[in-house]
């Protein structure tokens, strides 16, 4: 007998199939009907008033427009709307927010929104100073975390405060206002005061660097300020001395009650109102012990001292636990910039050192250098108290150009997706009548480039590449502080305390720059900012100095780009310090 020919089945309607689920029957499609949705027709609900609805597959209120059904009551996870554009999304629909810029059309209104340019009115809080001075915020440190509750500080610098004692400021982002209604008084902690009562011009904070001692994790745990002098400390007279405020110091008390103190040299007249001018830390020799290393710089002896932290105990003199590294010529300011970073991916980190008063040729031109001392050169360094001089440990690379004052700050930013982080240099030359500018250097090629080696920007070896990119205007002082934001796309932001909008140099207002970068600008010749697409931010406290201090916030709002913290000096209007949690557009 042949095989019985297969039976052939008919495939059920979608609106049918719709119609079984929610437990009525087809039937026949009635005169005056609800109309077909969007070219899909519903079979009816067998009852006596049928009505239409759509499948909310994501429960966001909002049905799918491709599939109605008809029924005869009301029934769960099926609405009358249908107008849903994602529908396994809960958070796109027409109730949804629409978010600017990040590619999804939230609100289901036909597109993506742009978004407007970050404004300092609207995308900034802040707090202002609450005395006038001329050295508020020159110096910023962020990420710390002595409260120990996991939230980032950031540490703000006041060599000027009350009388140029000195001051430290420790801000949480939480208490941050919008505009500038509250002052630091209230919303920020003072770290220390180690002036007291007797008058003394200490200039306390005149540099300020956050880093850590022993702990691994993300945040830093240790505040450090450091003094001018002359100090009293115990019956020593000091001319300098860093003061380290480890977890939880009790921020309330205007002490010099740190968990360590470390002294400086004697007081020598010549000296006695400079002092360290910068600060940084990082990490050195992982694994030994010697998780902290923290870098001071004395620009009038030409001389960095490198202090590793995982050791230190009680008092200690920096002659006794520093590692010198020196210049022979006194007046190059030399490390006036001061930055830690693994620029060839060791685990050691690299120390940056700038000298914006360096010039190639030995003339008066200003043109700024920065040495670069890799991290196995650090390890191998002579013990505490042999100096070593920073052409023969450290690769110079001078620029080749007058008035610019290249390496008067660092920082350092992953421009190029290969995974290591590239240099930013900022800038400043307050004679030259000229915008001021910025070097971004990508150092790939630093192992195969001997220490003790010197080169031009106009003439770098293989796998070294920079660019200079300039404010627009004179002046202006851009690159004066300048910080990398990571994120999805690499951000760096430029500031100009200089800036006016009409090009006076006897005006200072302020301004900052963010700059969206990668490799292909590393590629390029000299550029100005406008040239380049650069936001451009001016302030909205004319006479304040906006931009005289930056640093990256870090992620503080978890939207995968860093936020900014900038200072301001205060001239003519307060000082204030504020973070500005939009960056990009």
């Amino acid at each position: 007998m042949p095989p019985r020919p297969a039976r052939l089945r008919r495939r059920p309607r979608p609106g049918l199939v719709l119609g079984l689920l929610a437990g009525c029957g087809p039937g026949p499609v009635a005169p005056g009907a609800a109309a077909p949705v969007r070219g899909v027709a519903p079979v009816l609900a067998d009852c006596d008033s049928p009505f239409v609805r759509h499948f909310d597959a994501d429960g966001d209120g909002h049905g799918d427009p491709r599939m109605p059904v008809s029924l005869c009551a009301e029934t769960p996870g099926f609405v009358a709307a249908d107008d849903d554009c994602a529908q396994l999304r809960a958070d796109v629909s027409p109730s949804s927010t629409e978010v600017c810029g990040d590619g999804r059309d939230n609100d289901c209104s036909g597109g993506d929104e742009d978004c407007a340019p970050p404004a300092l009115a609207t995308d900034a809080l802040s707090l202002v100073s609450d005395d006038t001075t001329a050295a508020f915020g020159v110096h910023l440190a962020p990420g710390l975390d002595l409260s120990g509750d996991g939230v980032a500080e950031l540490l703000v610098g006041d060599g000027g405060h009350d009388g140029e004692r000195g001051h430290g400021w420790l801000v949480q982002p939480a208490a941050l206002v919008g505009g500038t209604a509250d002052t630091l008084d209230t919303g920020g902690a003072t770290l220390a005061d180690i002036a007291g009562d007797n008058g003394v011009e200490t200039r306390l904070g005149q540099a300020v660097a956050s880093g850590w001692t022993d702990r691994l994790d993300g945040l830093r745990d240790t505040a450090l300020l450091a003094t001018a002098g002359p100090l009293d400390i115990g019956g020593n007279d000091v001319e300098t001395a860093i003061f380290l405020f480890a977890s939880n110091p009790g921020l309330e008390a205007e002490t010099p009650d740190a968990d360590l103190v470390l002294l400086g040299a004697p007081v020598d007249p010549t000296f006695s109102y400079n002092g360290i001018e910068s600060l940084a830390a990082g990490r050195w020799q992982p694994g030994t012990g010697d998780q902290g290393v923290i870098s001071a710089a004395w620009p009038t002896r030409s001389r960095i001292v490198l202090v590793p932290t995982g050791g230190l105990t009680g008092d200690a003199s920096l002659a006794a636990v520093g590692v010198p590294l020196a210049h022979t010529d006194t007046a190059i300011d030399l490390g006036q910039g001061l930055h830690h970073a693994d620029l060839d991916g060791d685990g050691l980190d690299e120390l940056v050192v700038g000298a914006p008063g360096f010039d190639r040729d030995g003339s008066t031109e200003d043109g700024g250098a920065l040495w670069i001392v890799t991290g196995d050169t650090l390890a191998g360094l002579p013990p505490s108290g042999t100096e070593s001089l920073l052409d023969t440990v450290g690769v110079r690379i001078a620029h080749d150009g007058a008035d610019r004052g290249m390496g008067h700050r660092v920082d350092s930013l992953e421009m190029d997706e290969d995974g290591l982080p590239e240099l930013i240099l900022g800038a400043f030359e307050e004679n030259g009548g000229q915008p001021g500018r910025v070097g971004l250097l990508d150092v790939d090629g630093l192992a195969a480039l001997p220490a003790g080696t010197a080169h031009l920007d106009t003439a770098l070896p293989g796998g070294v590449r920079m660019v200079t990119v300039a404010g627009d205007e004179p002046f202006d002082y851009a690159g004066f502080s300048v910080a990398g934001l990571a994120g999805p796309q690499p951000r760096v932001a430029i500031g100009a305390p200089g800036r006016d909008g009409t090009g006076a140099d006897d005006t200072i207002d302020g301004a900052i720059w963010i700059l969206d970068v990668d490799g292909t600008i590393l590629d390029g010749s000299h550029e100005e900012l406008g040239d380049l697409g650069a936001l451009l931010l001016p302030t909205d406290q004319p006479g304040d100095g906006l931009g005289t201090g930056m640093a990256s916030a870090g992620d503080l709002d978890e939207d995968g780009e860093d936020e900014l913290w900038i200072s301001a000096l205060g001239l003519t209007a307060p000082g204030r310090v504020a973070l500005l949690l939009r960056t990009g557009s």
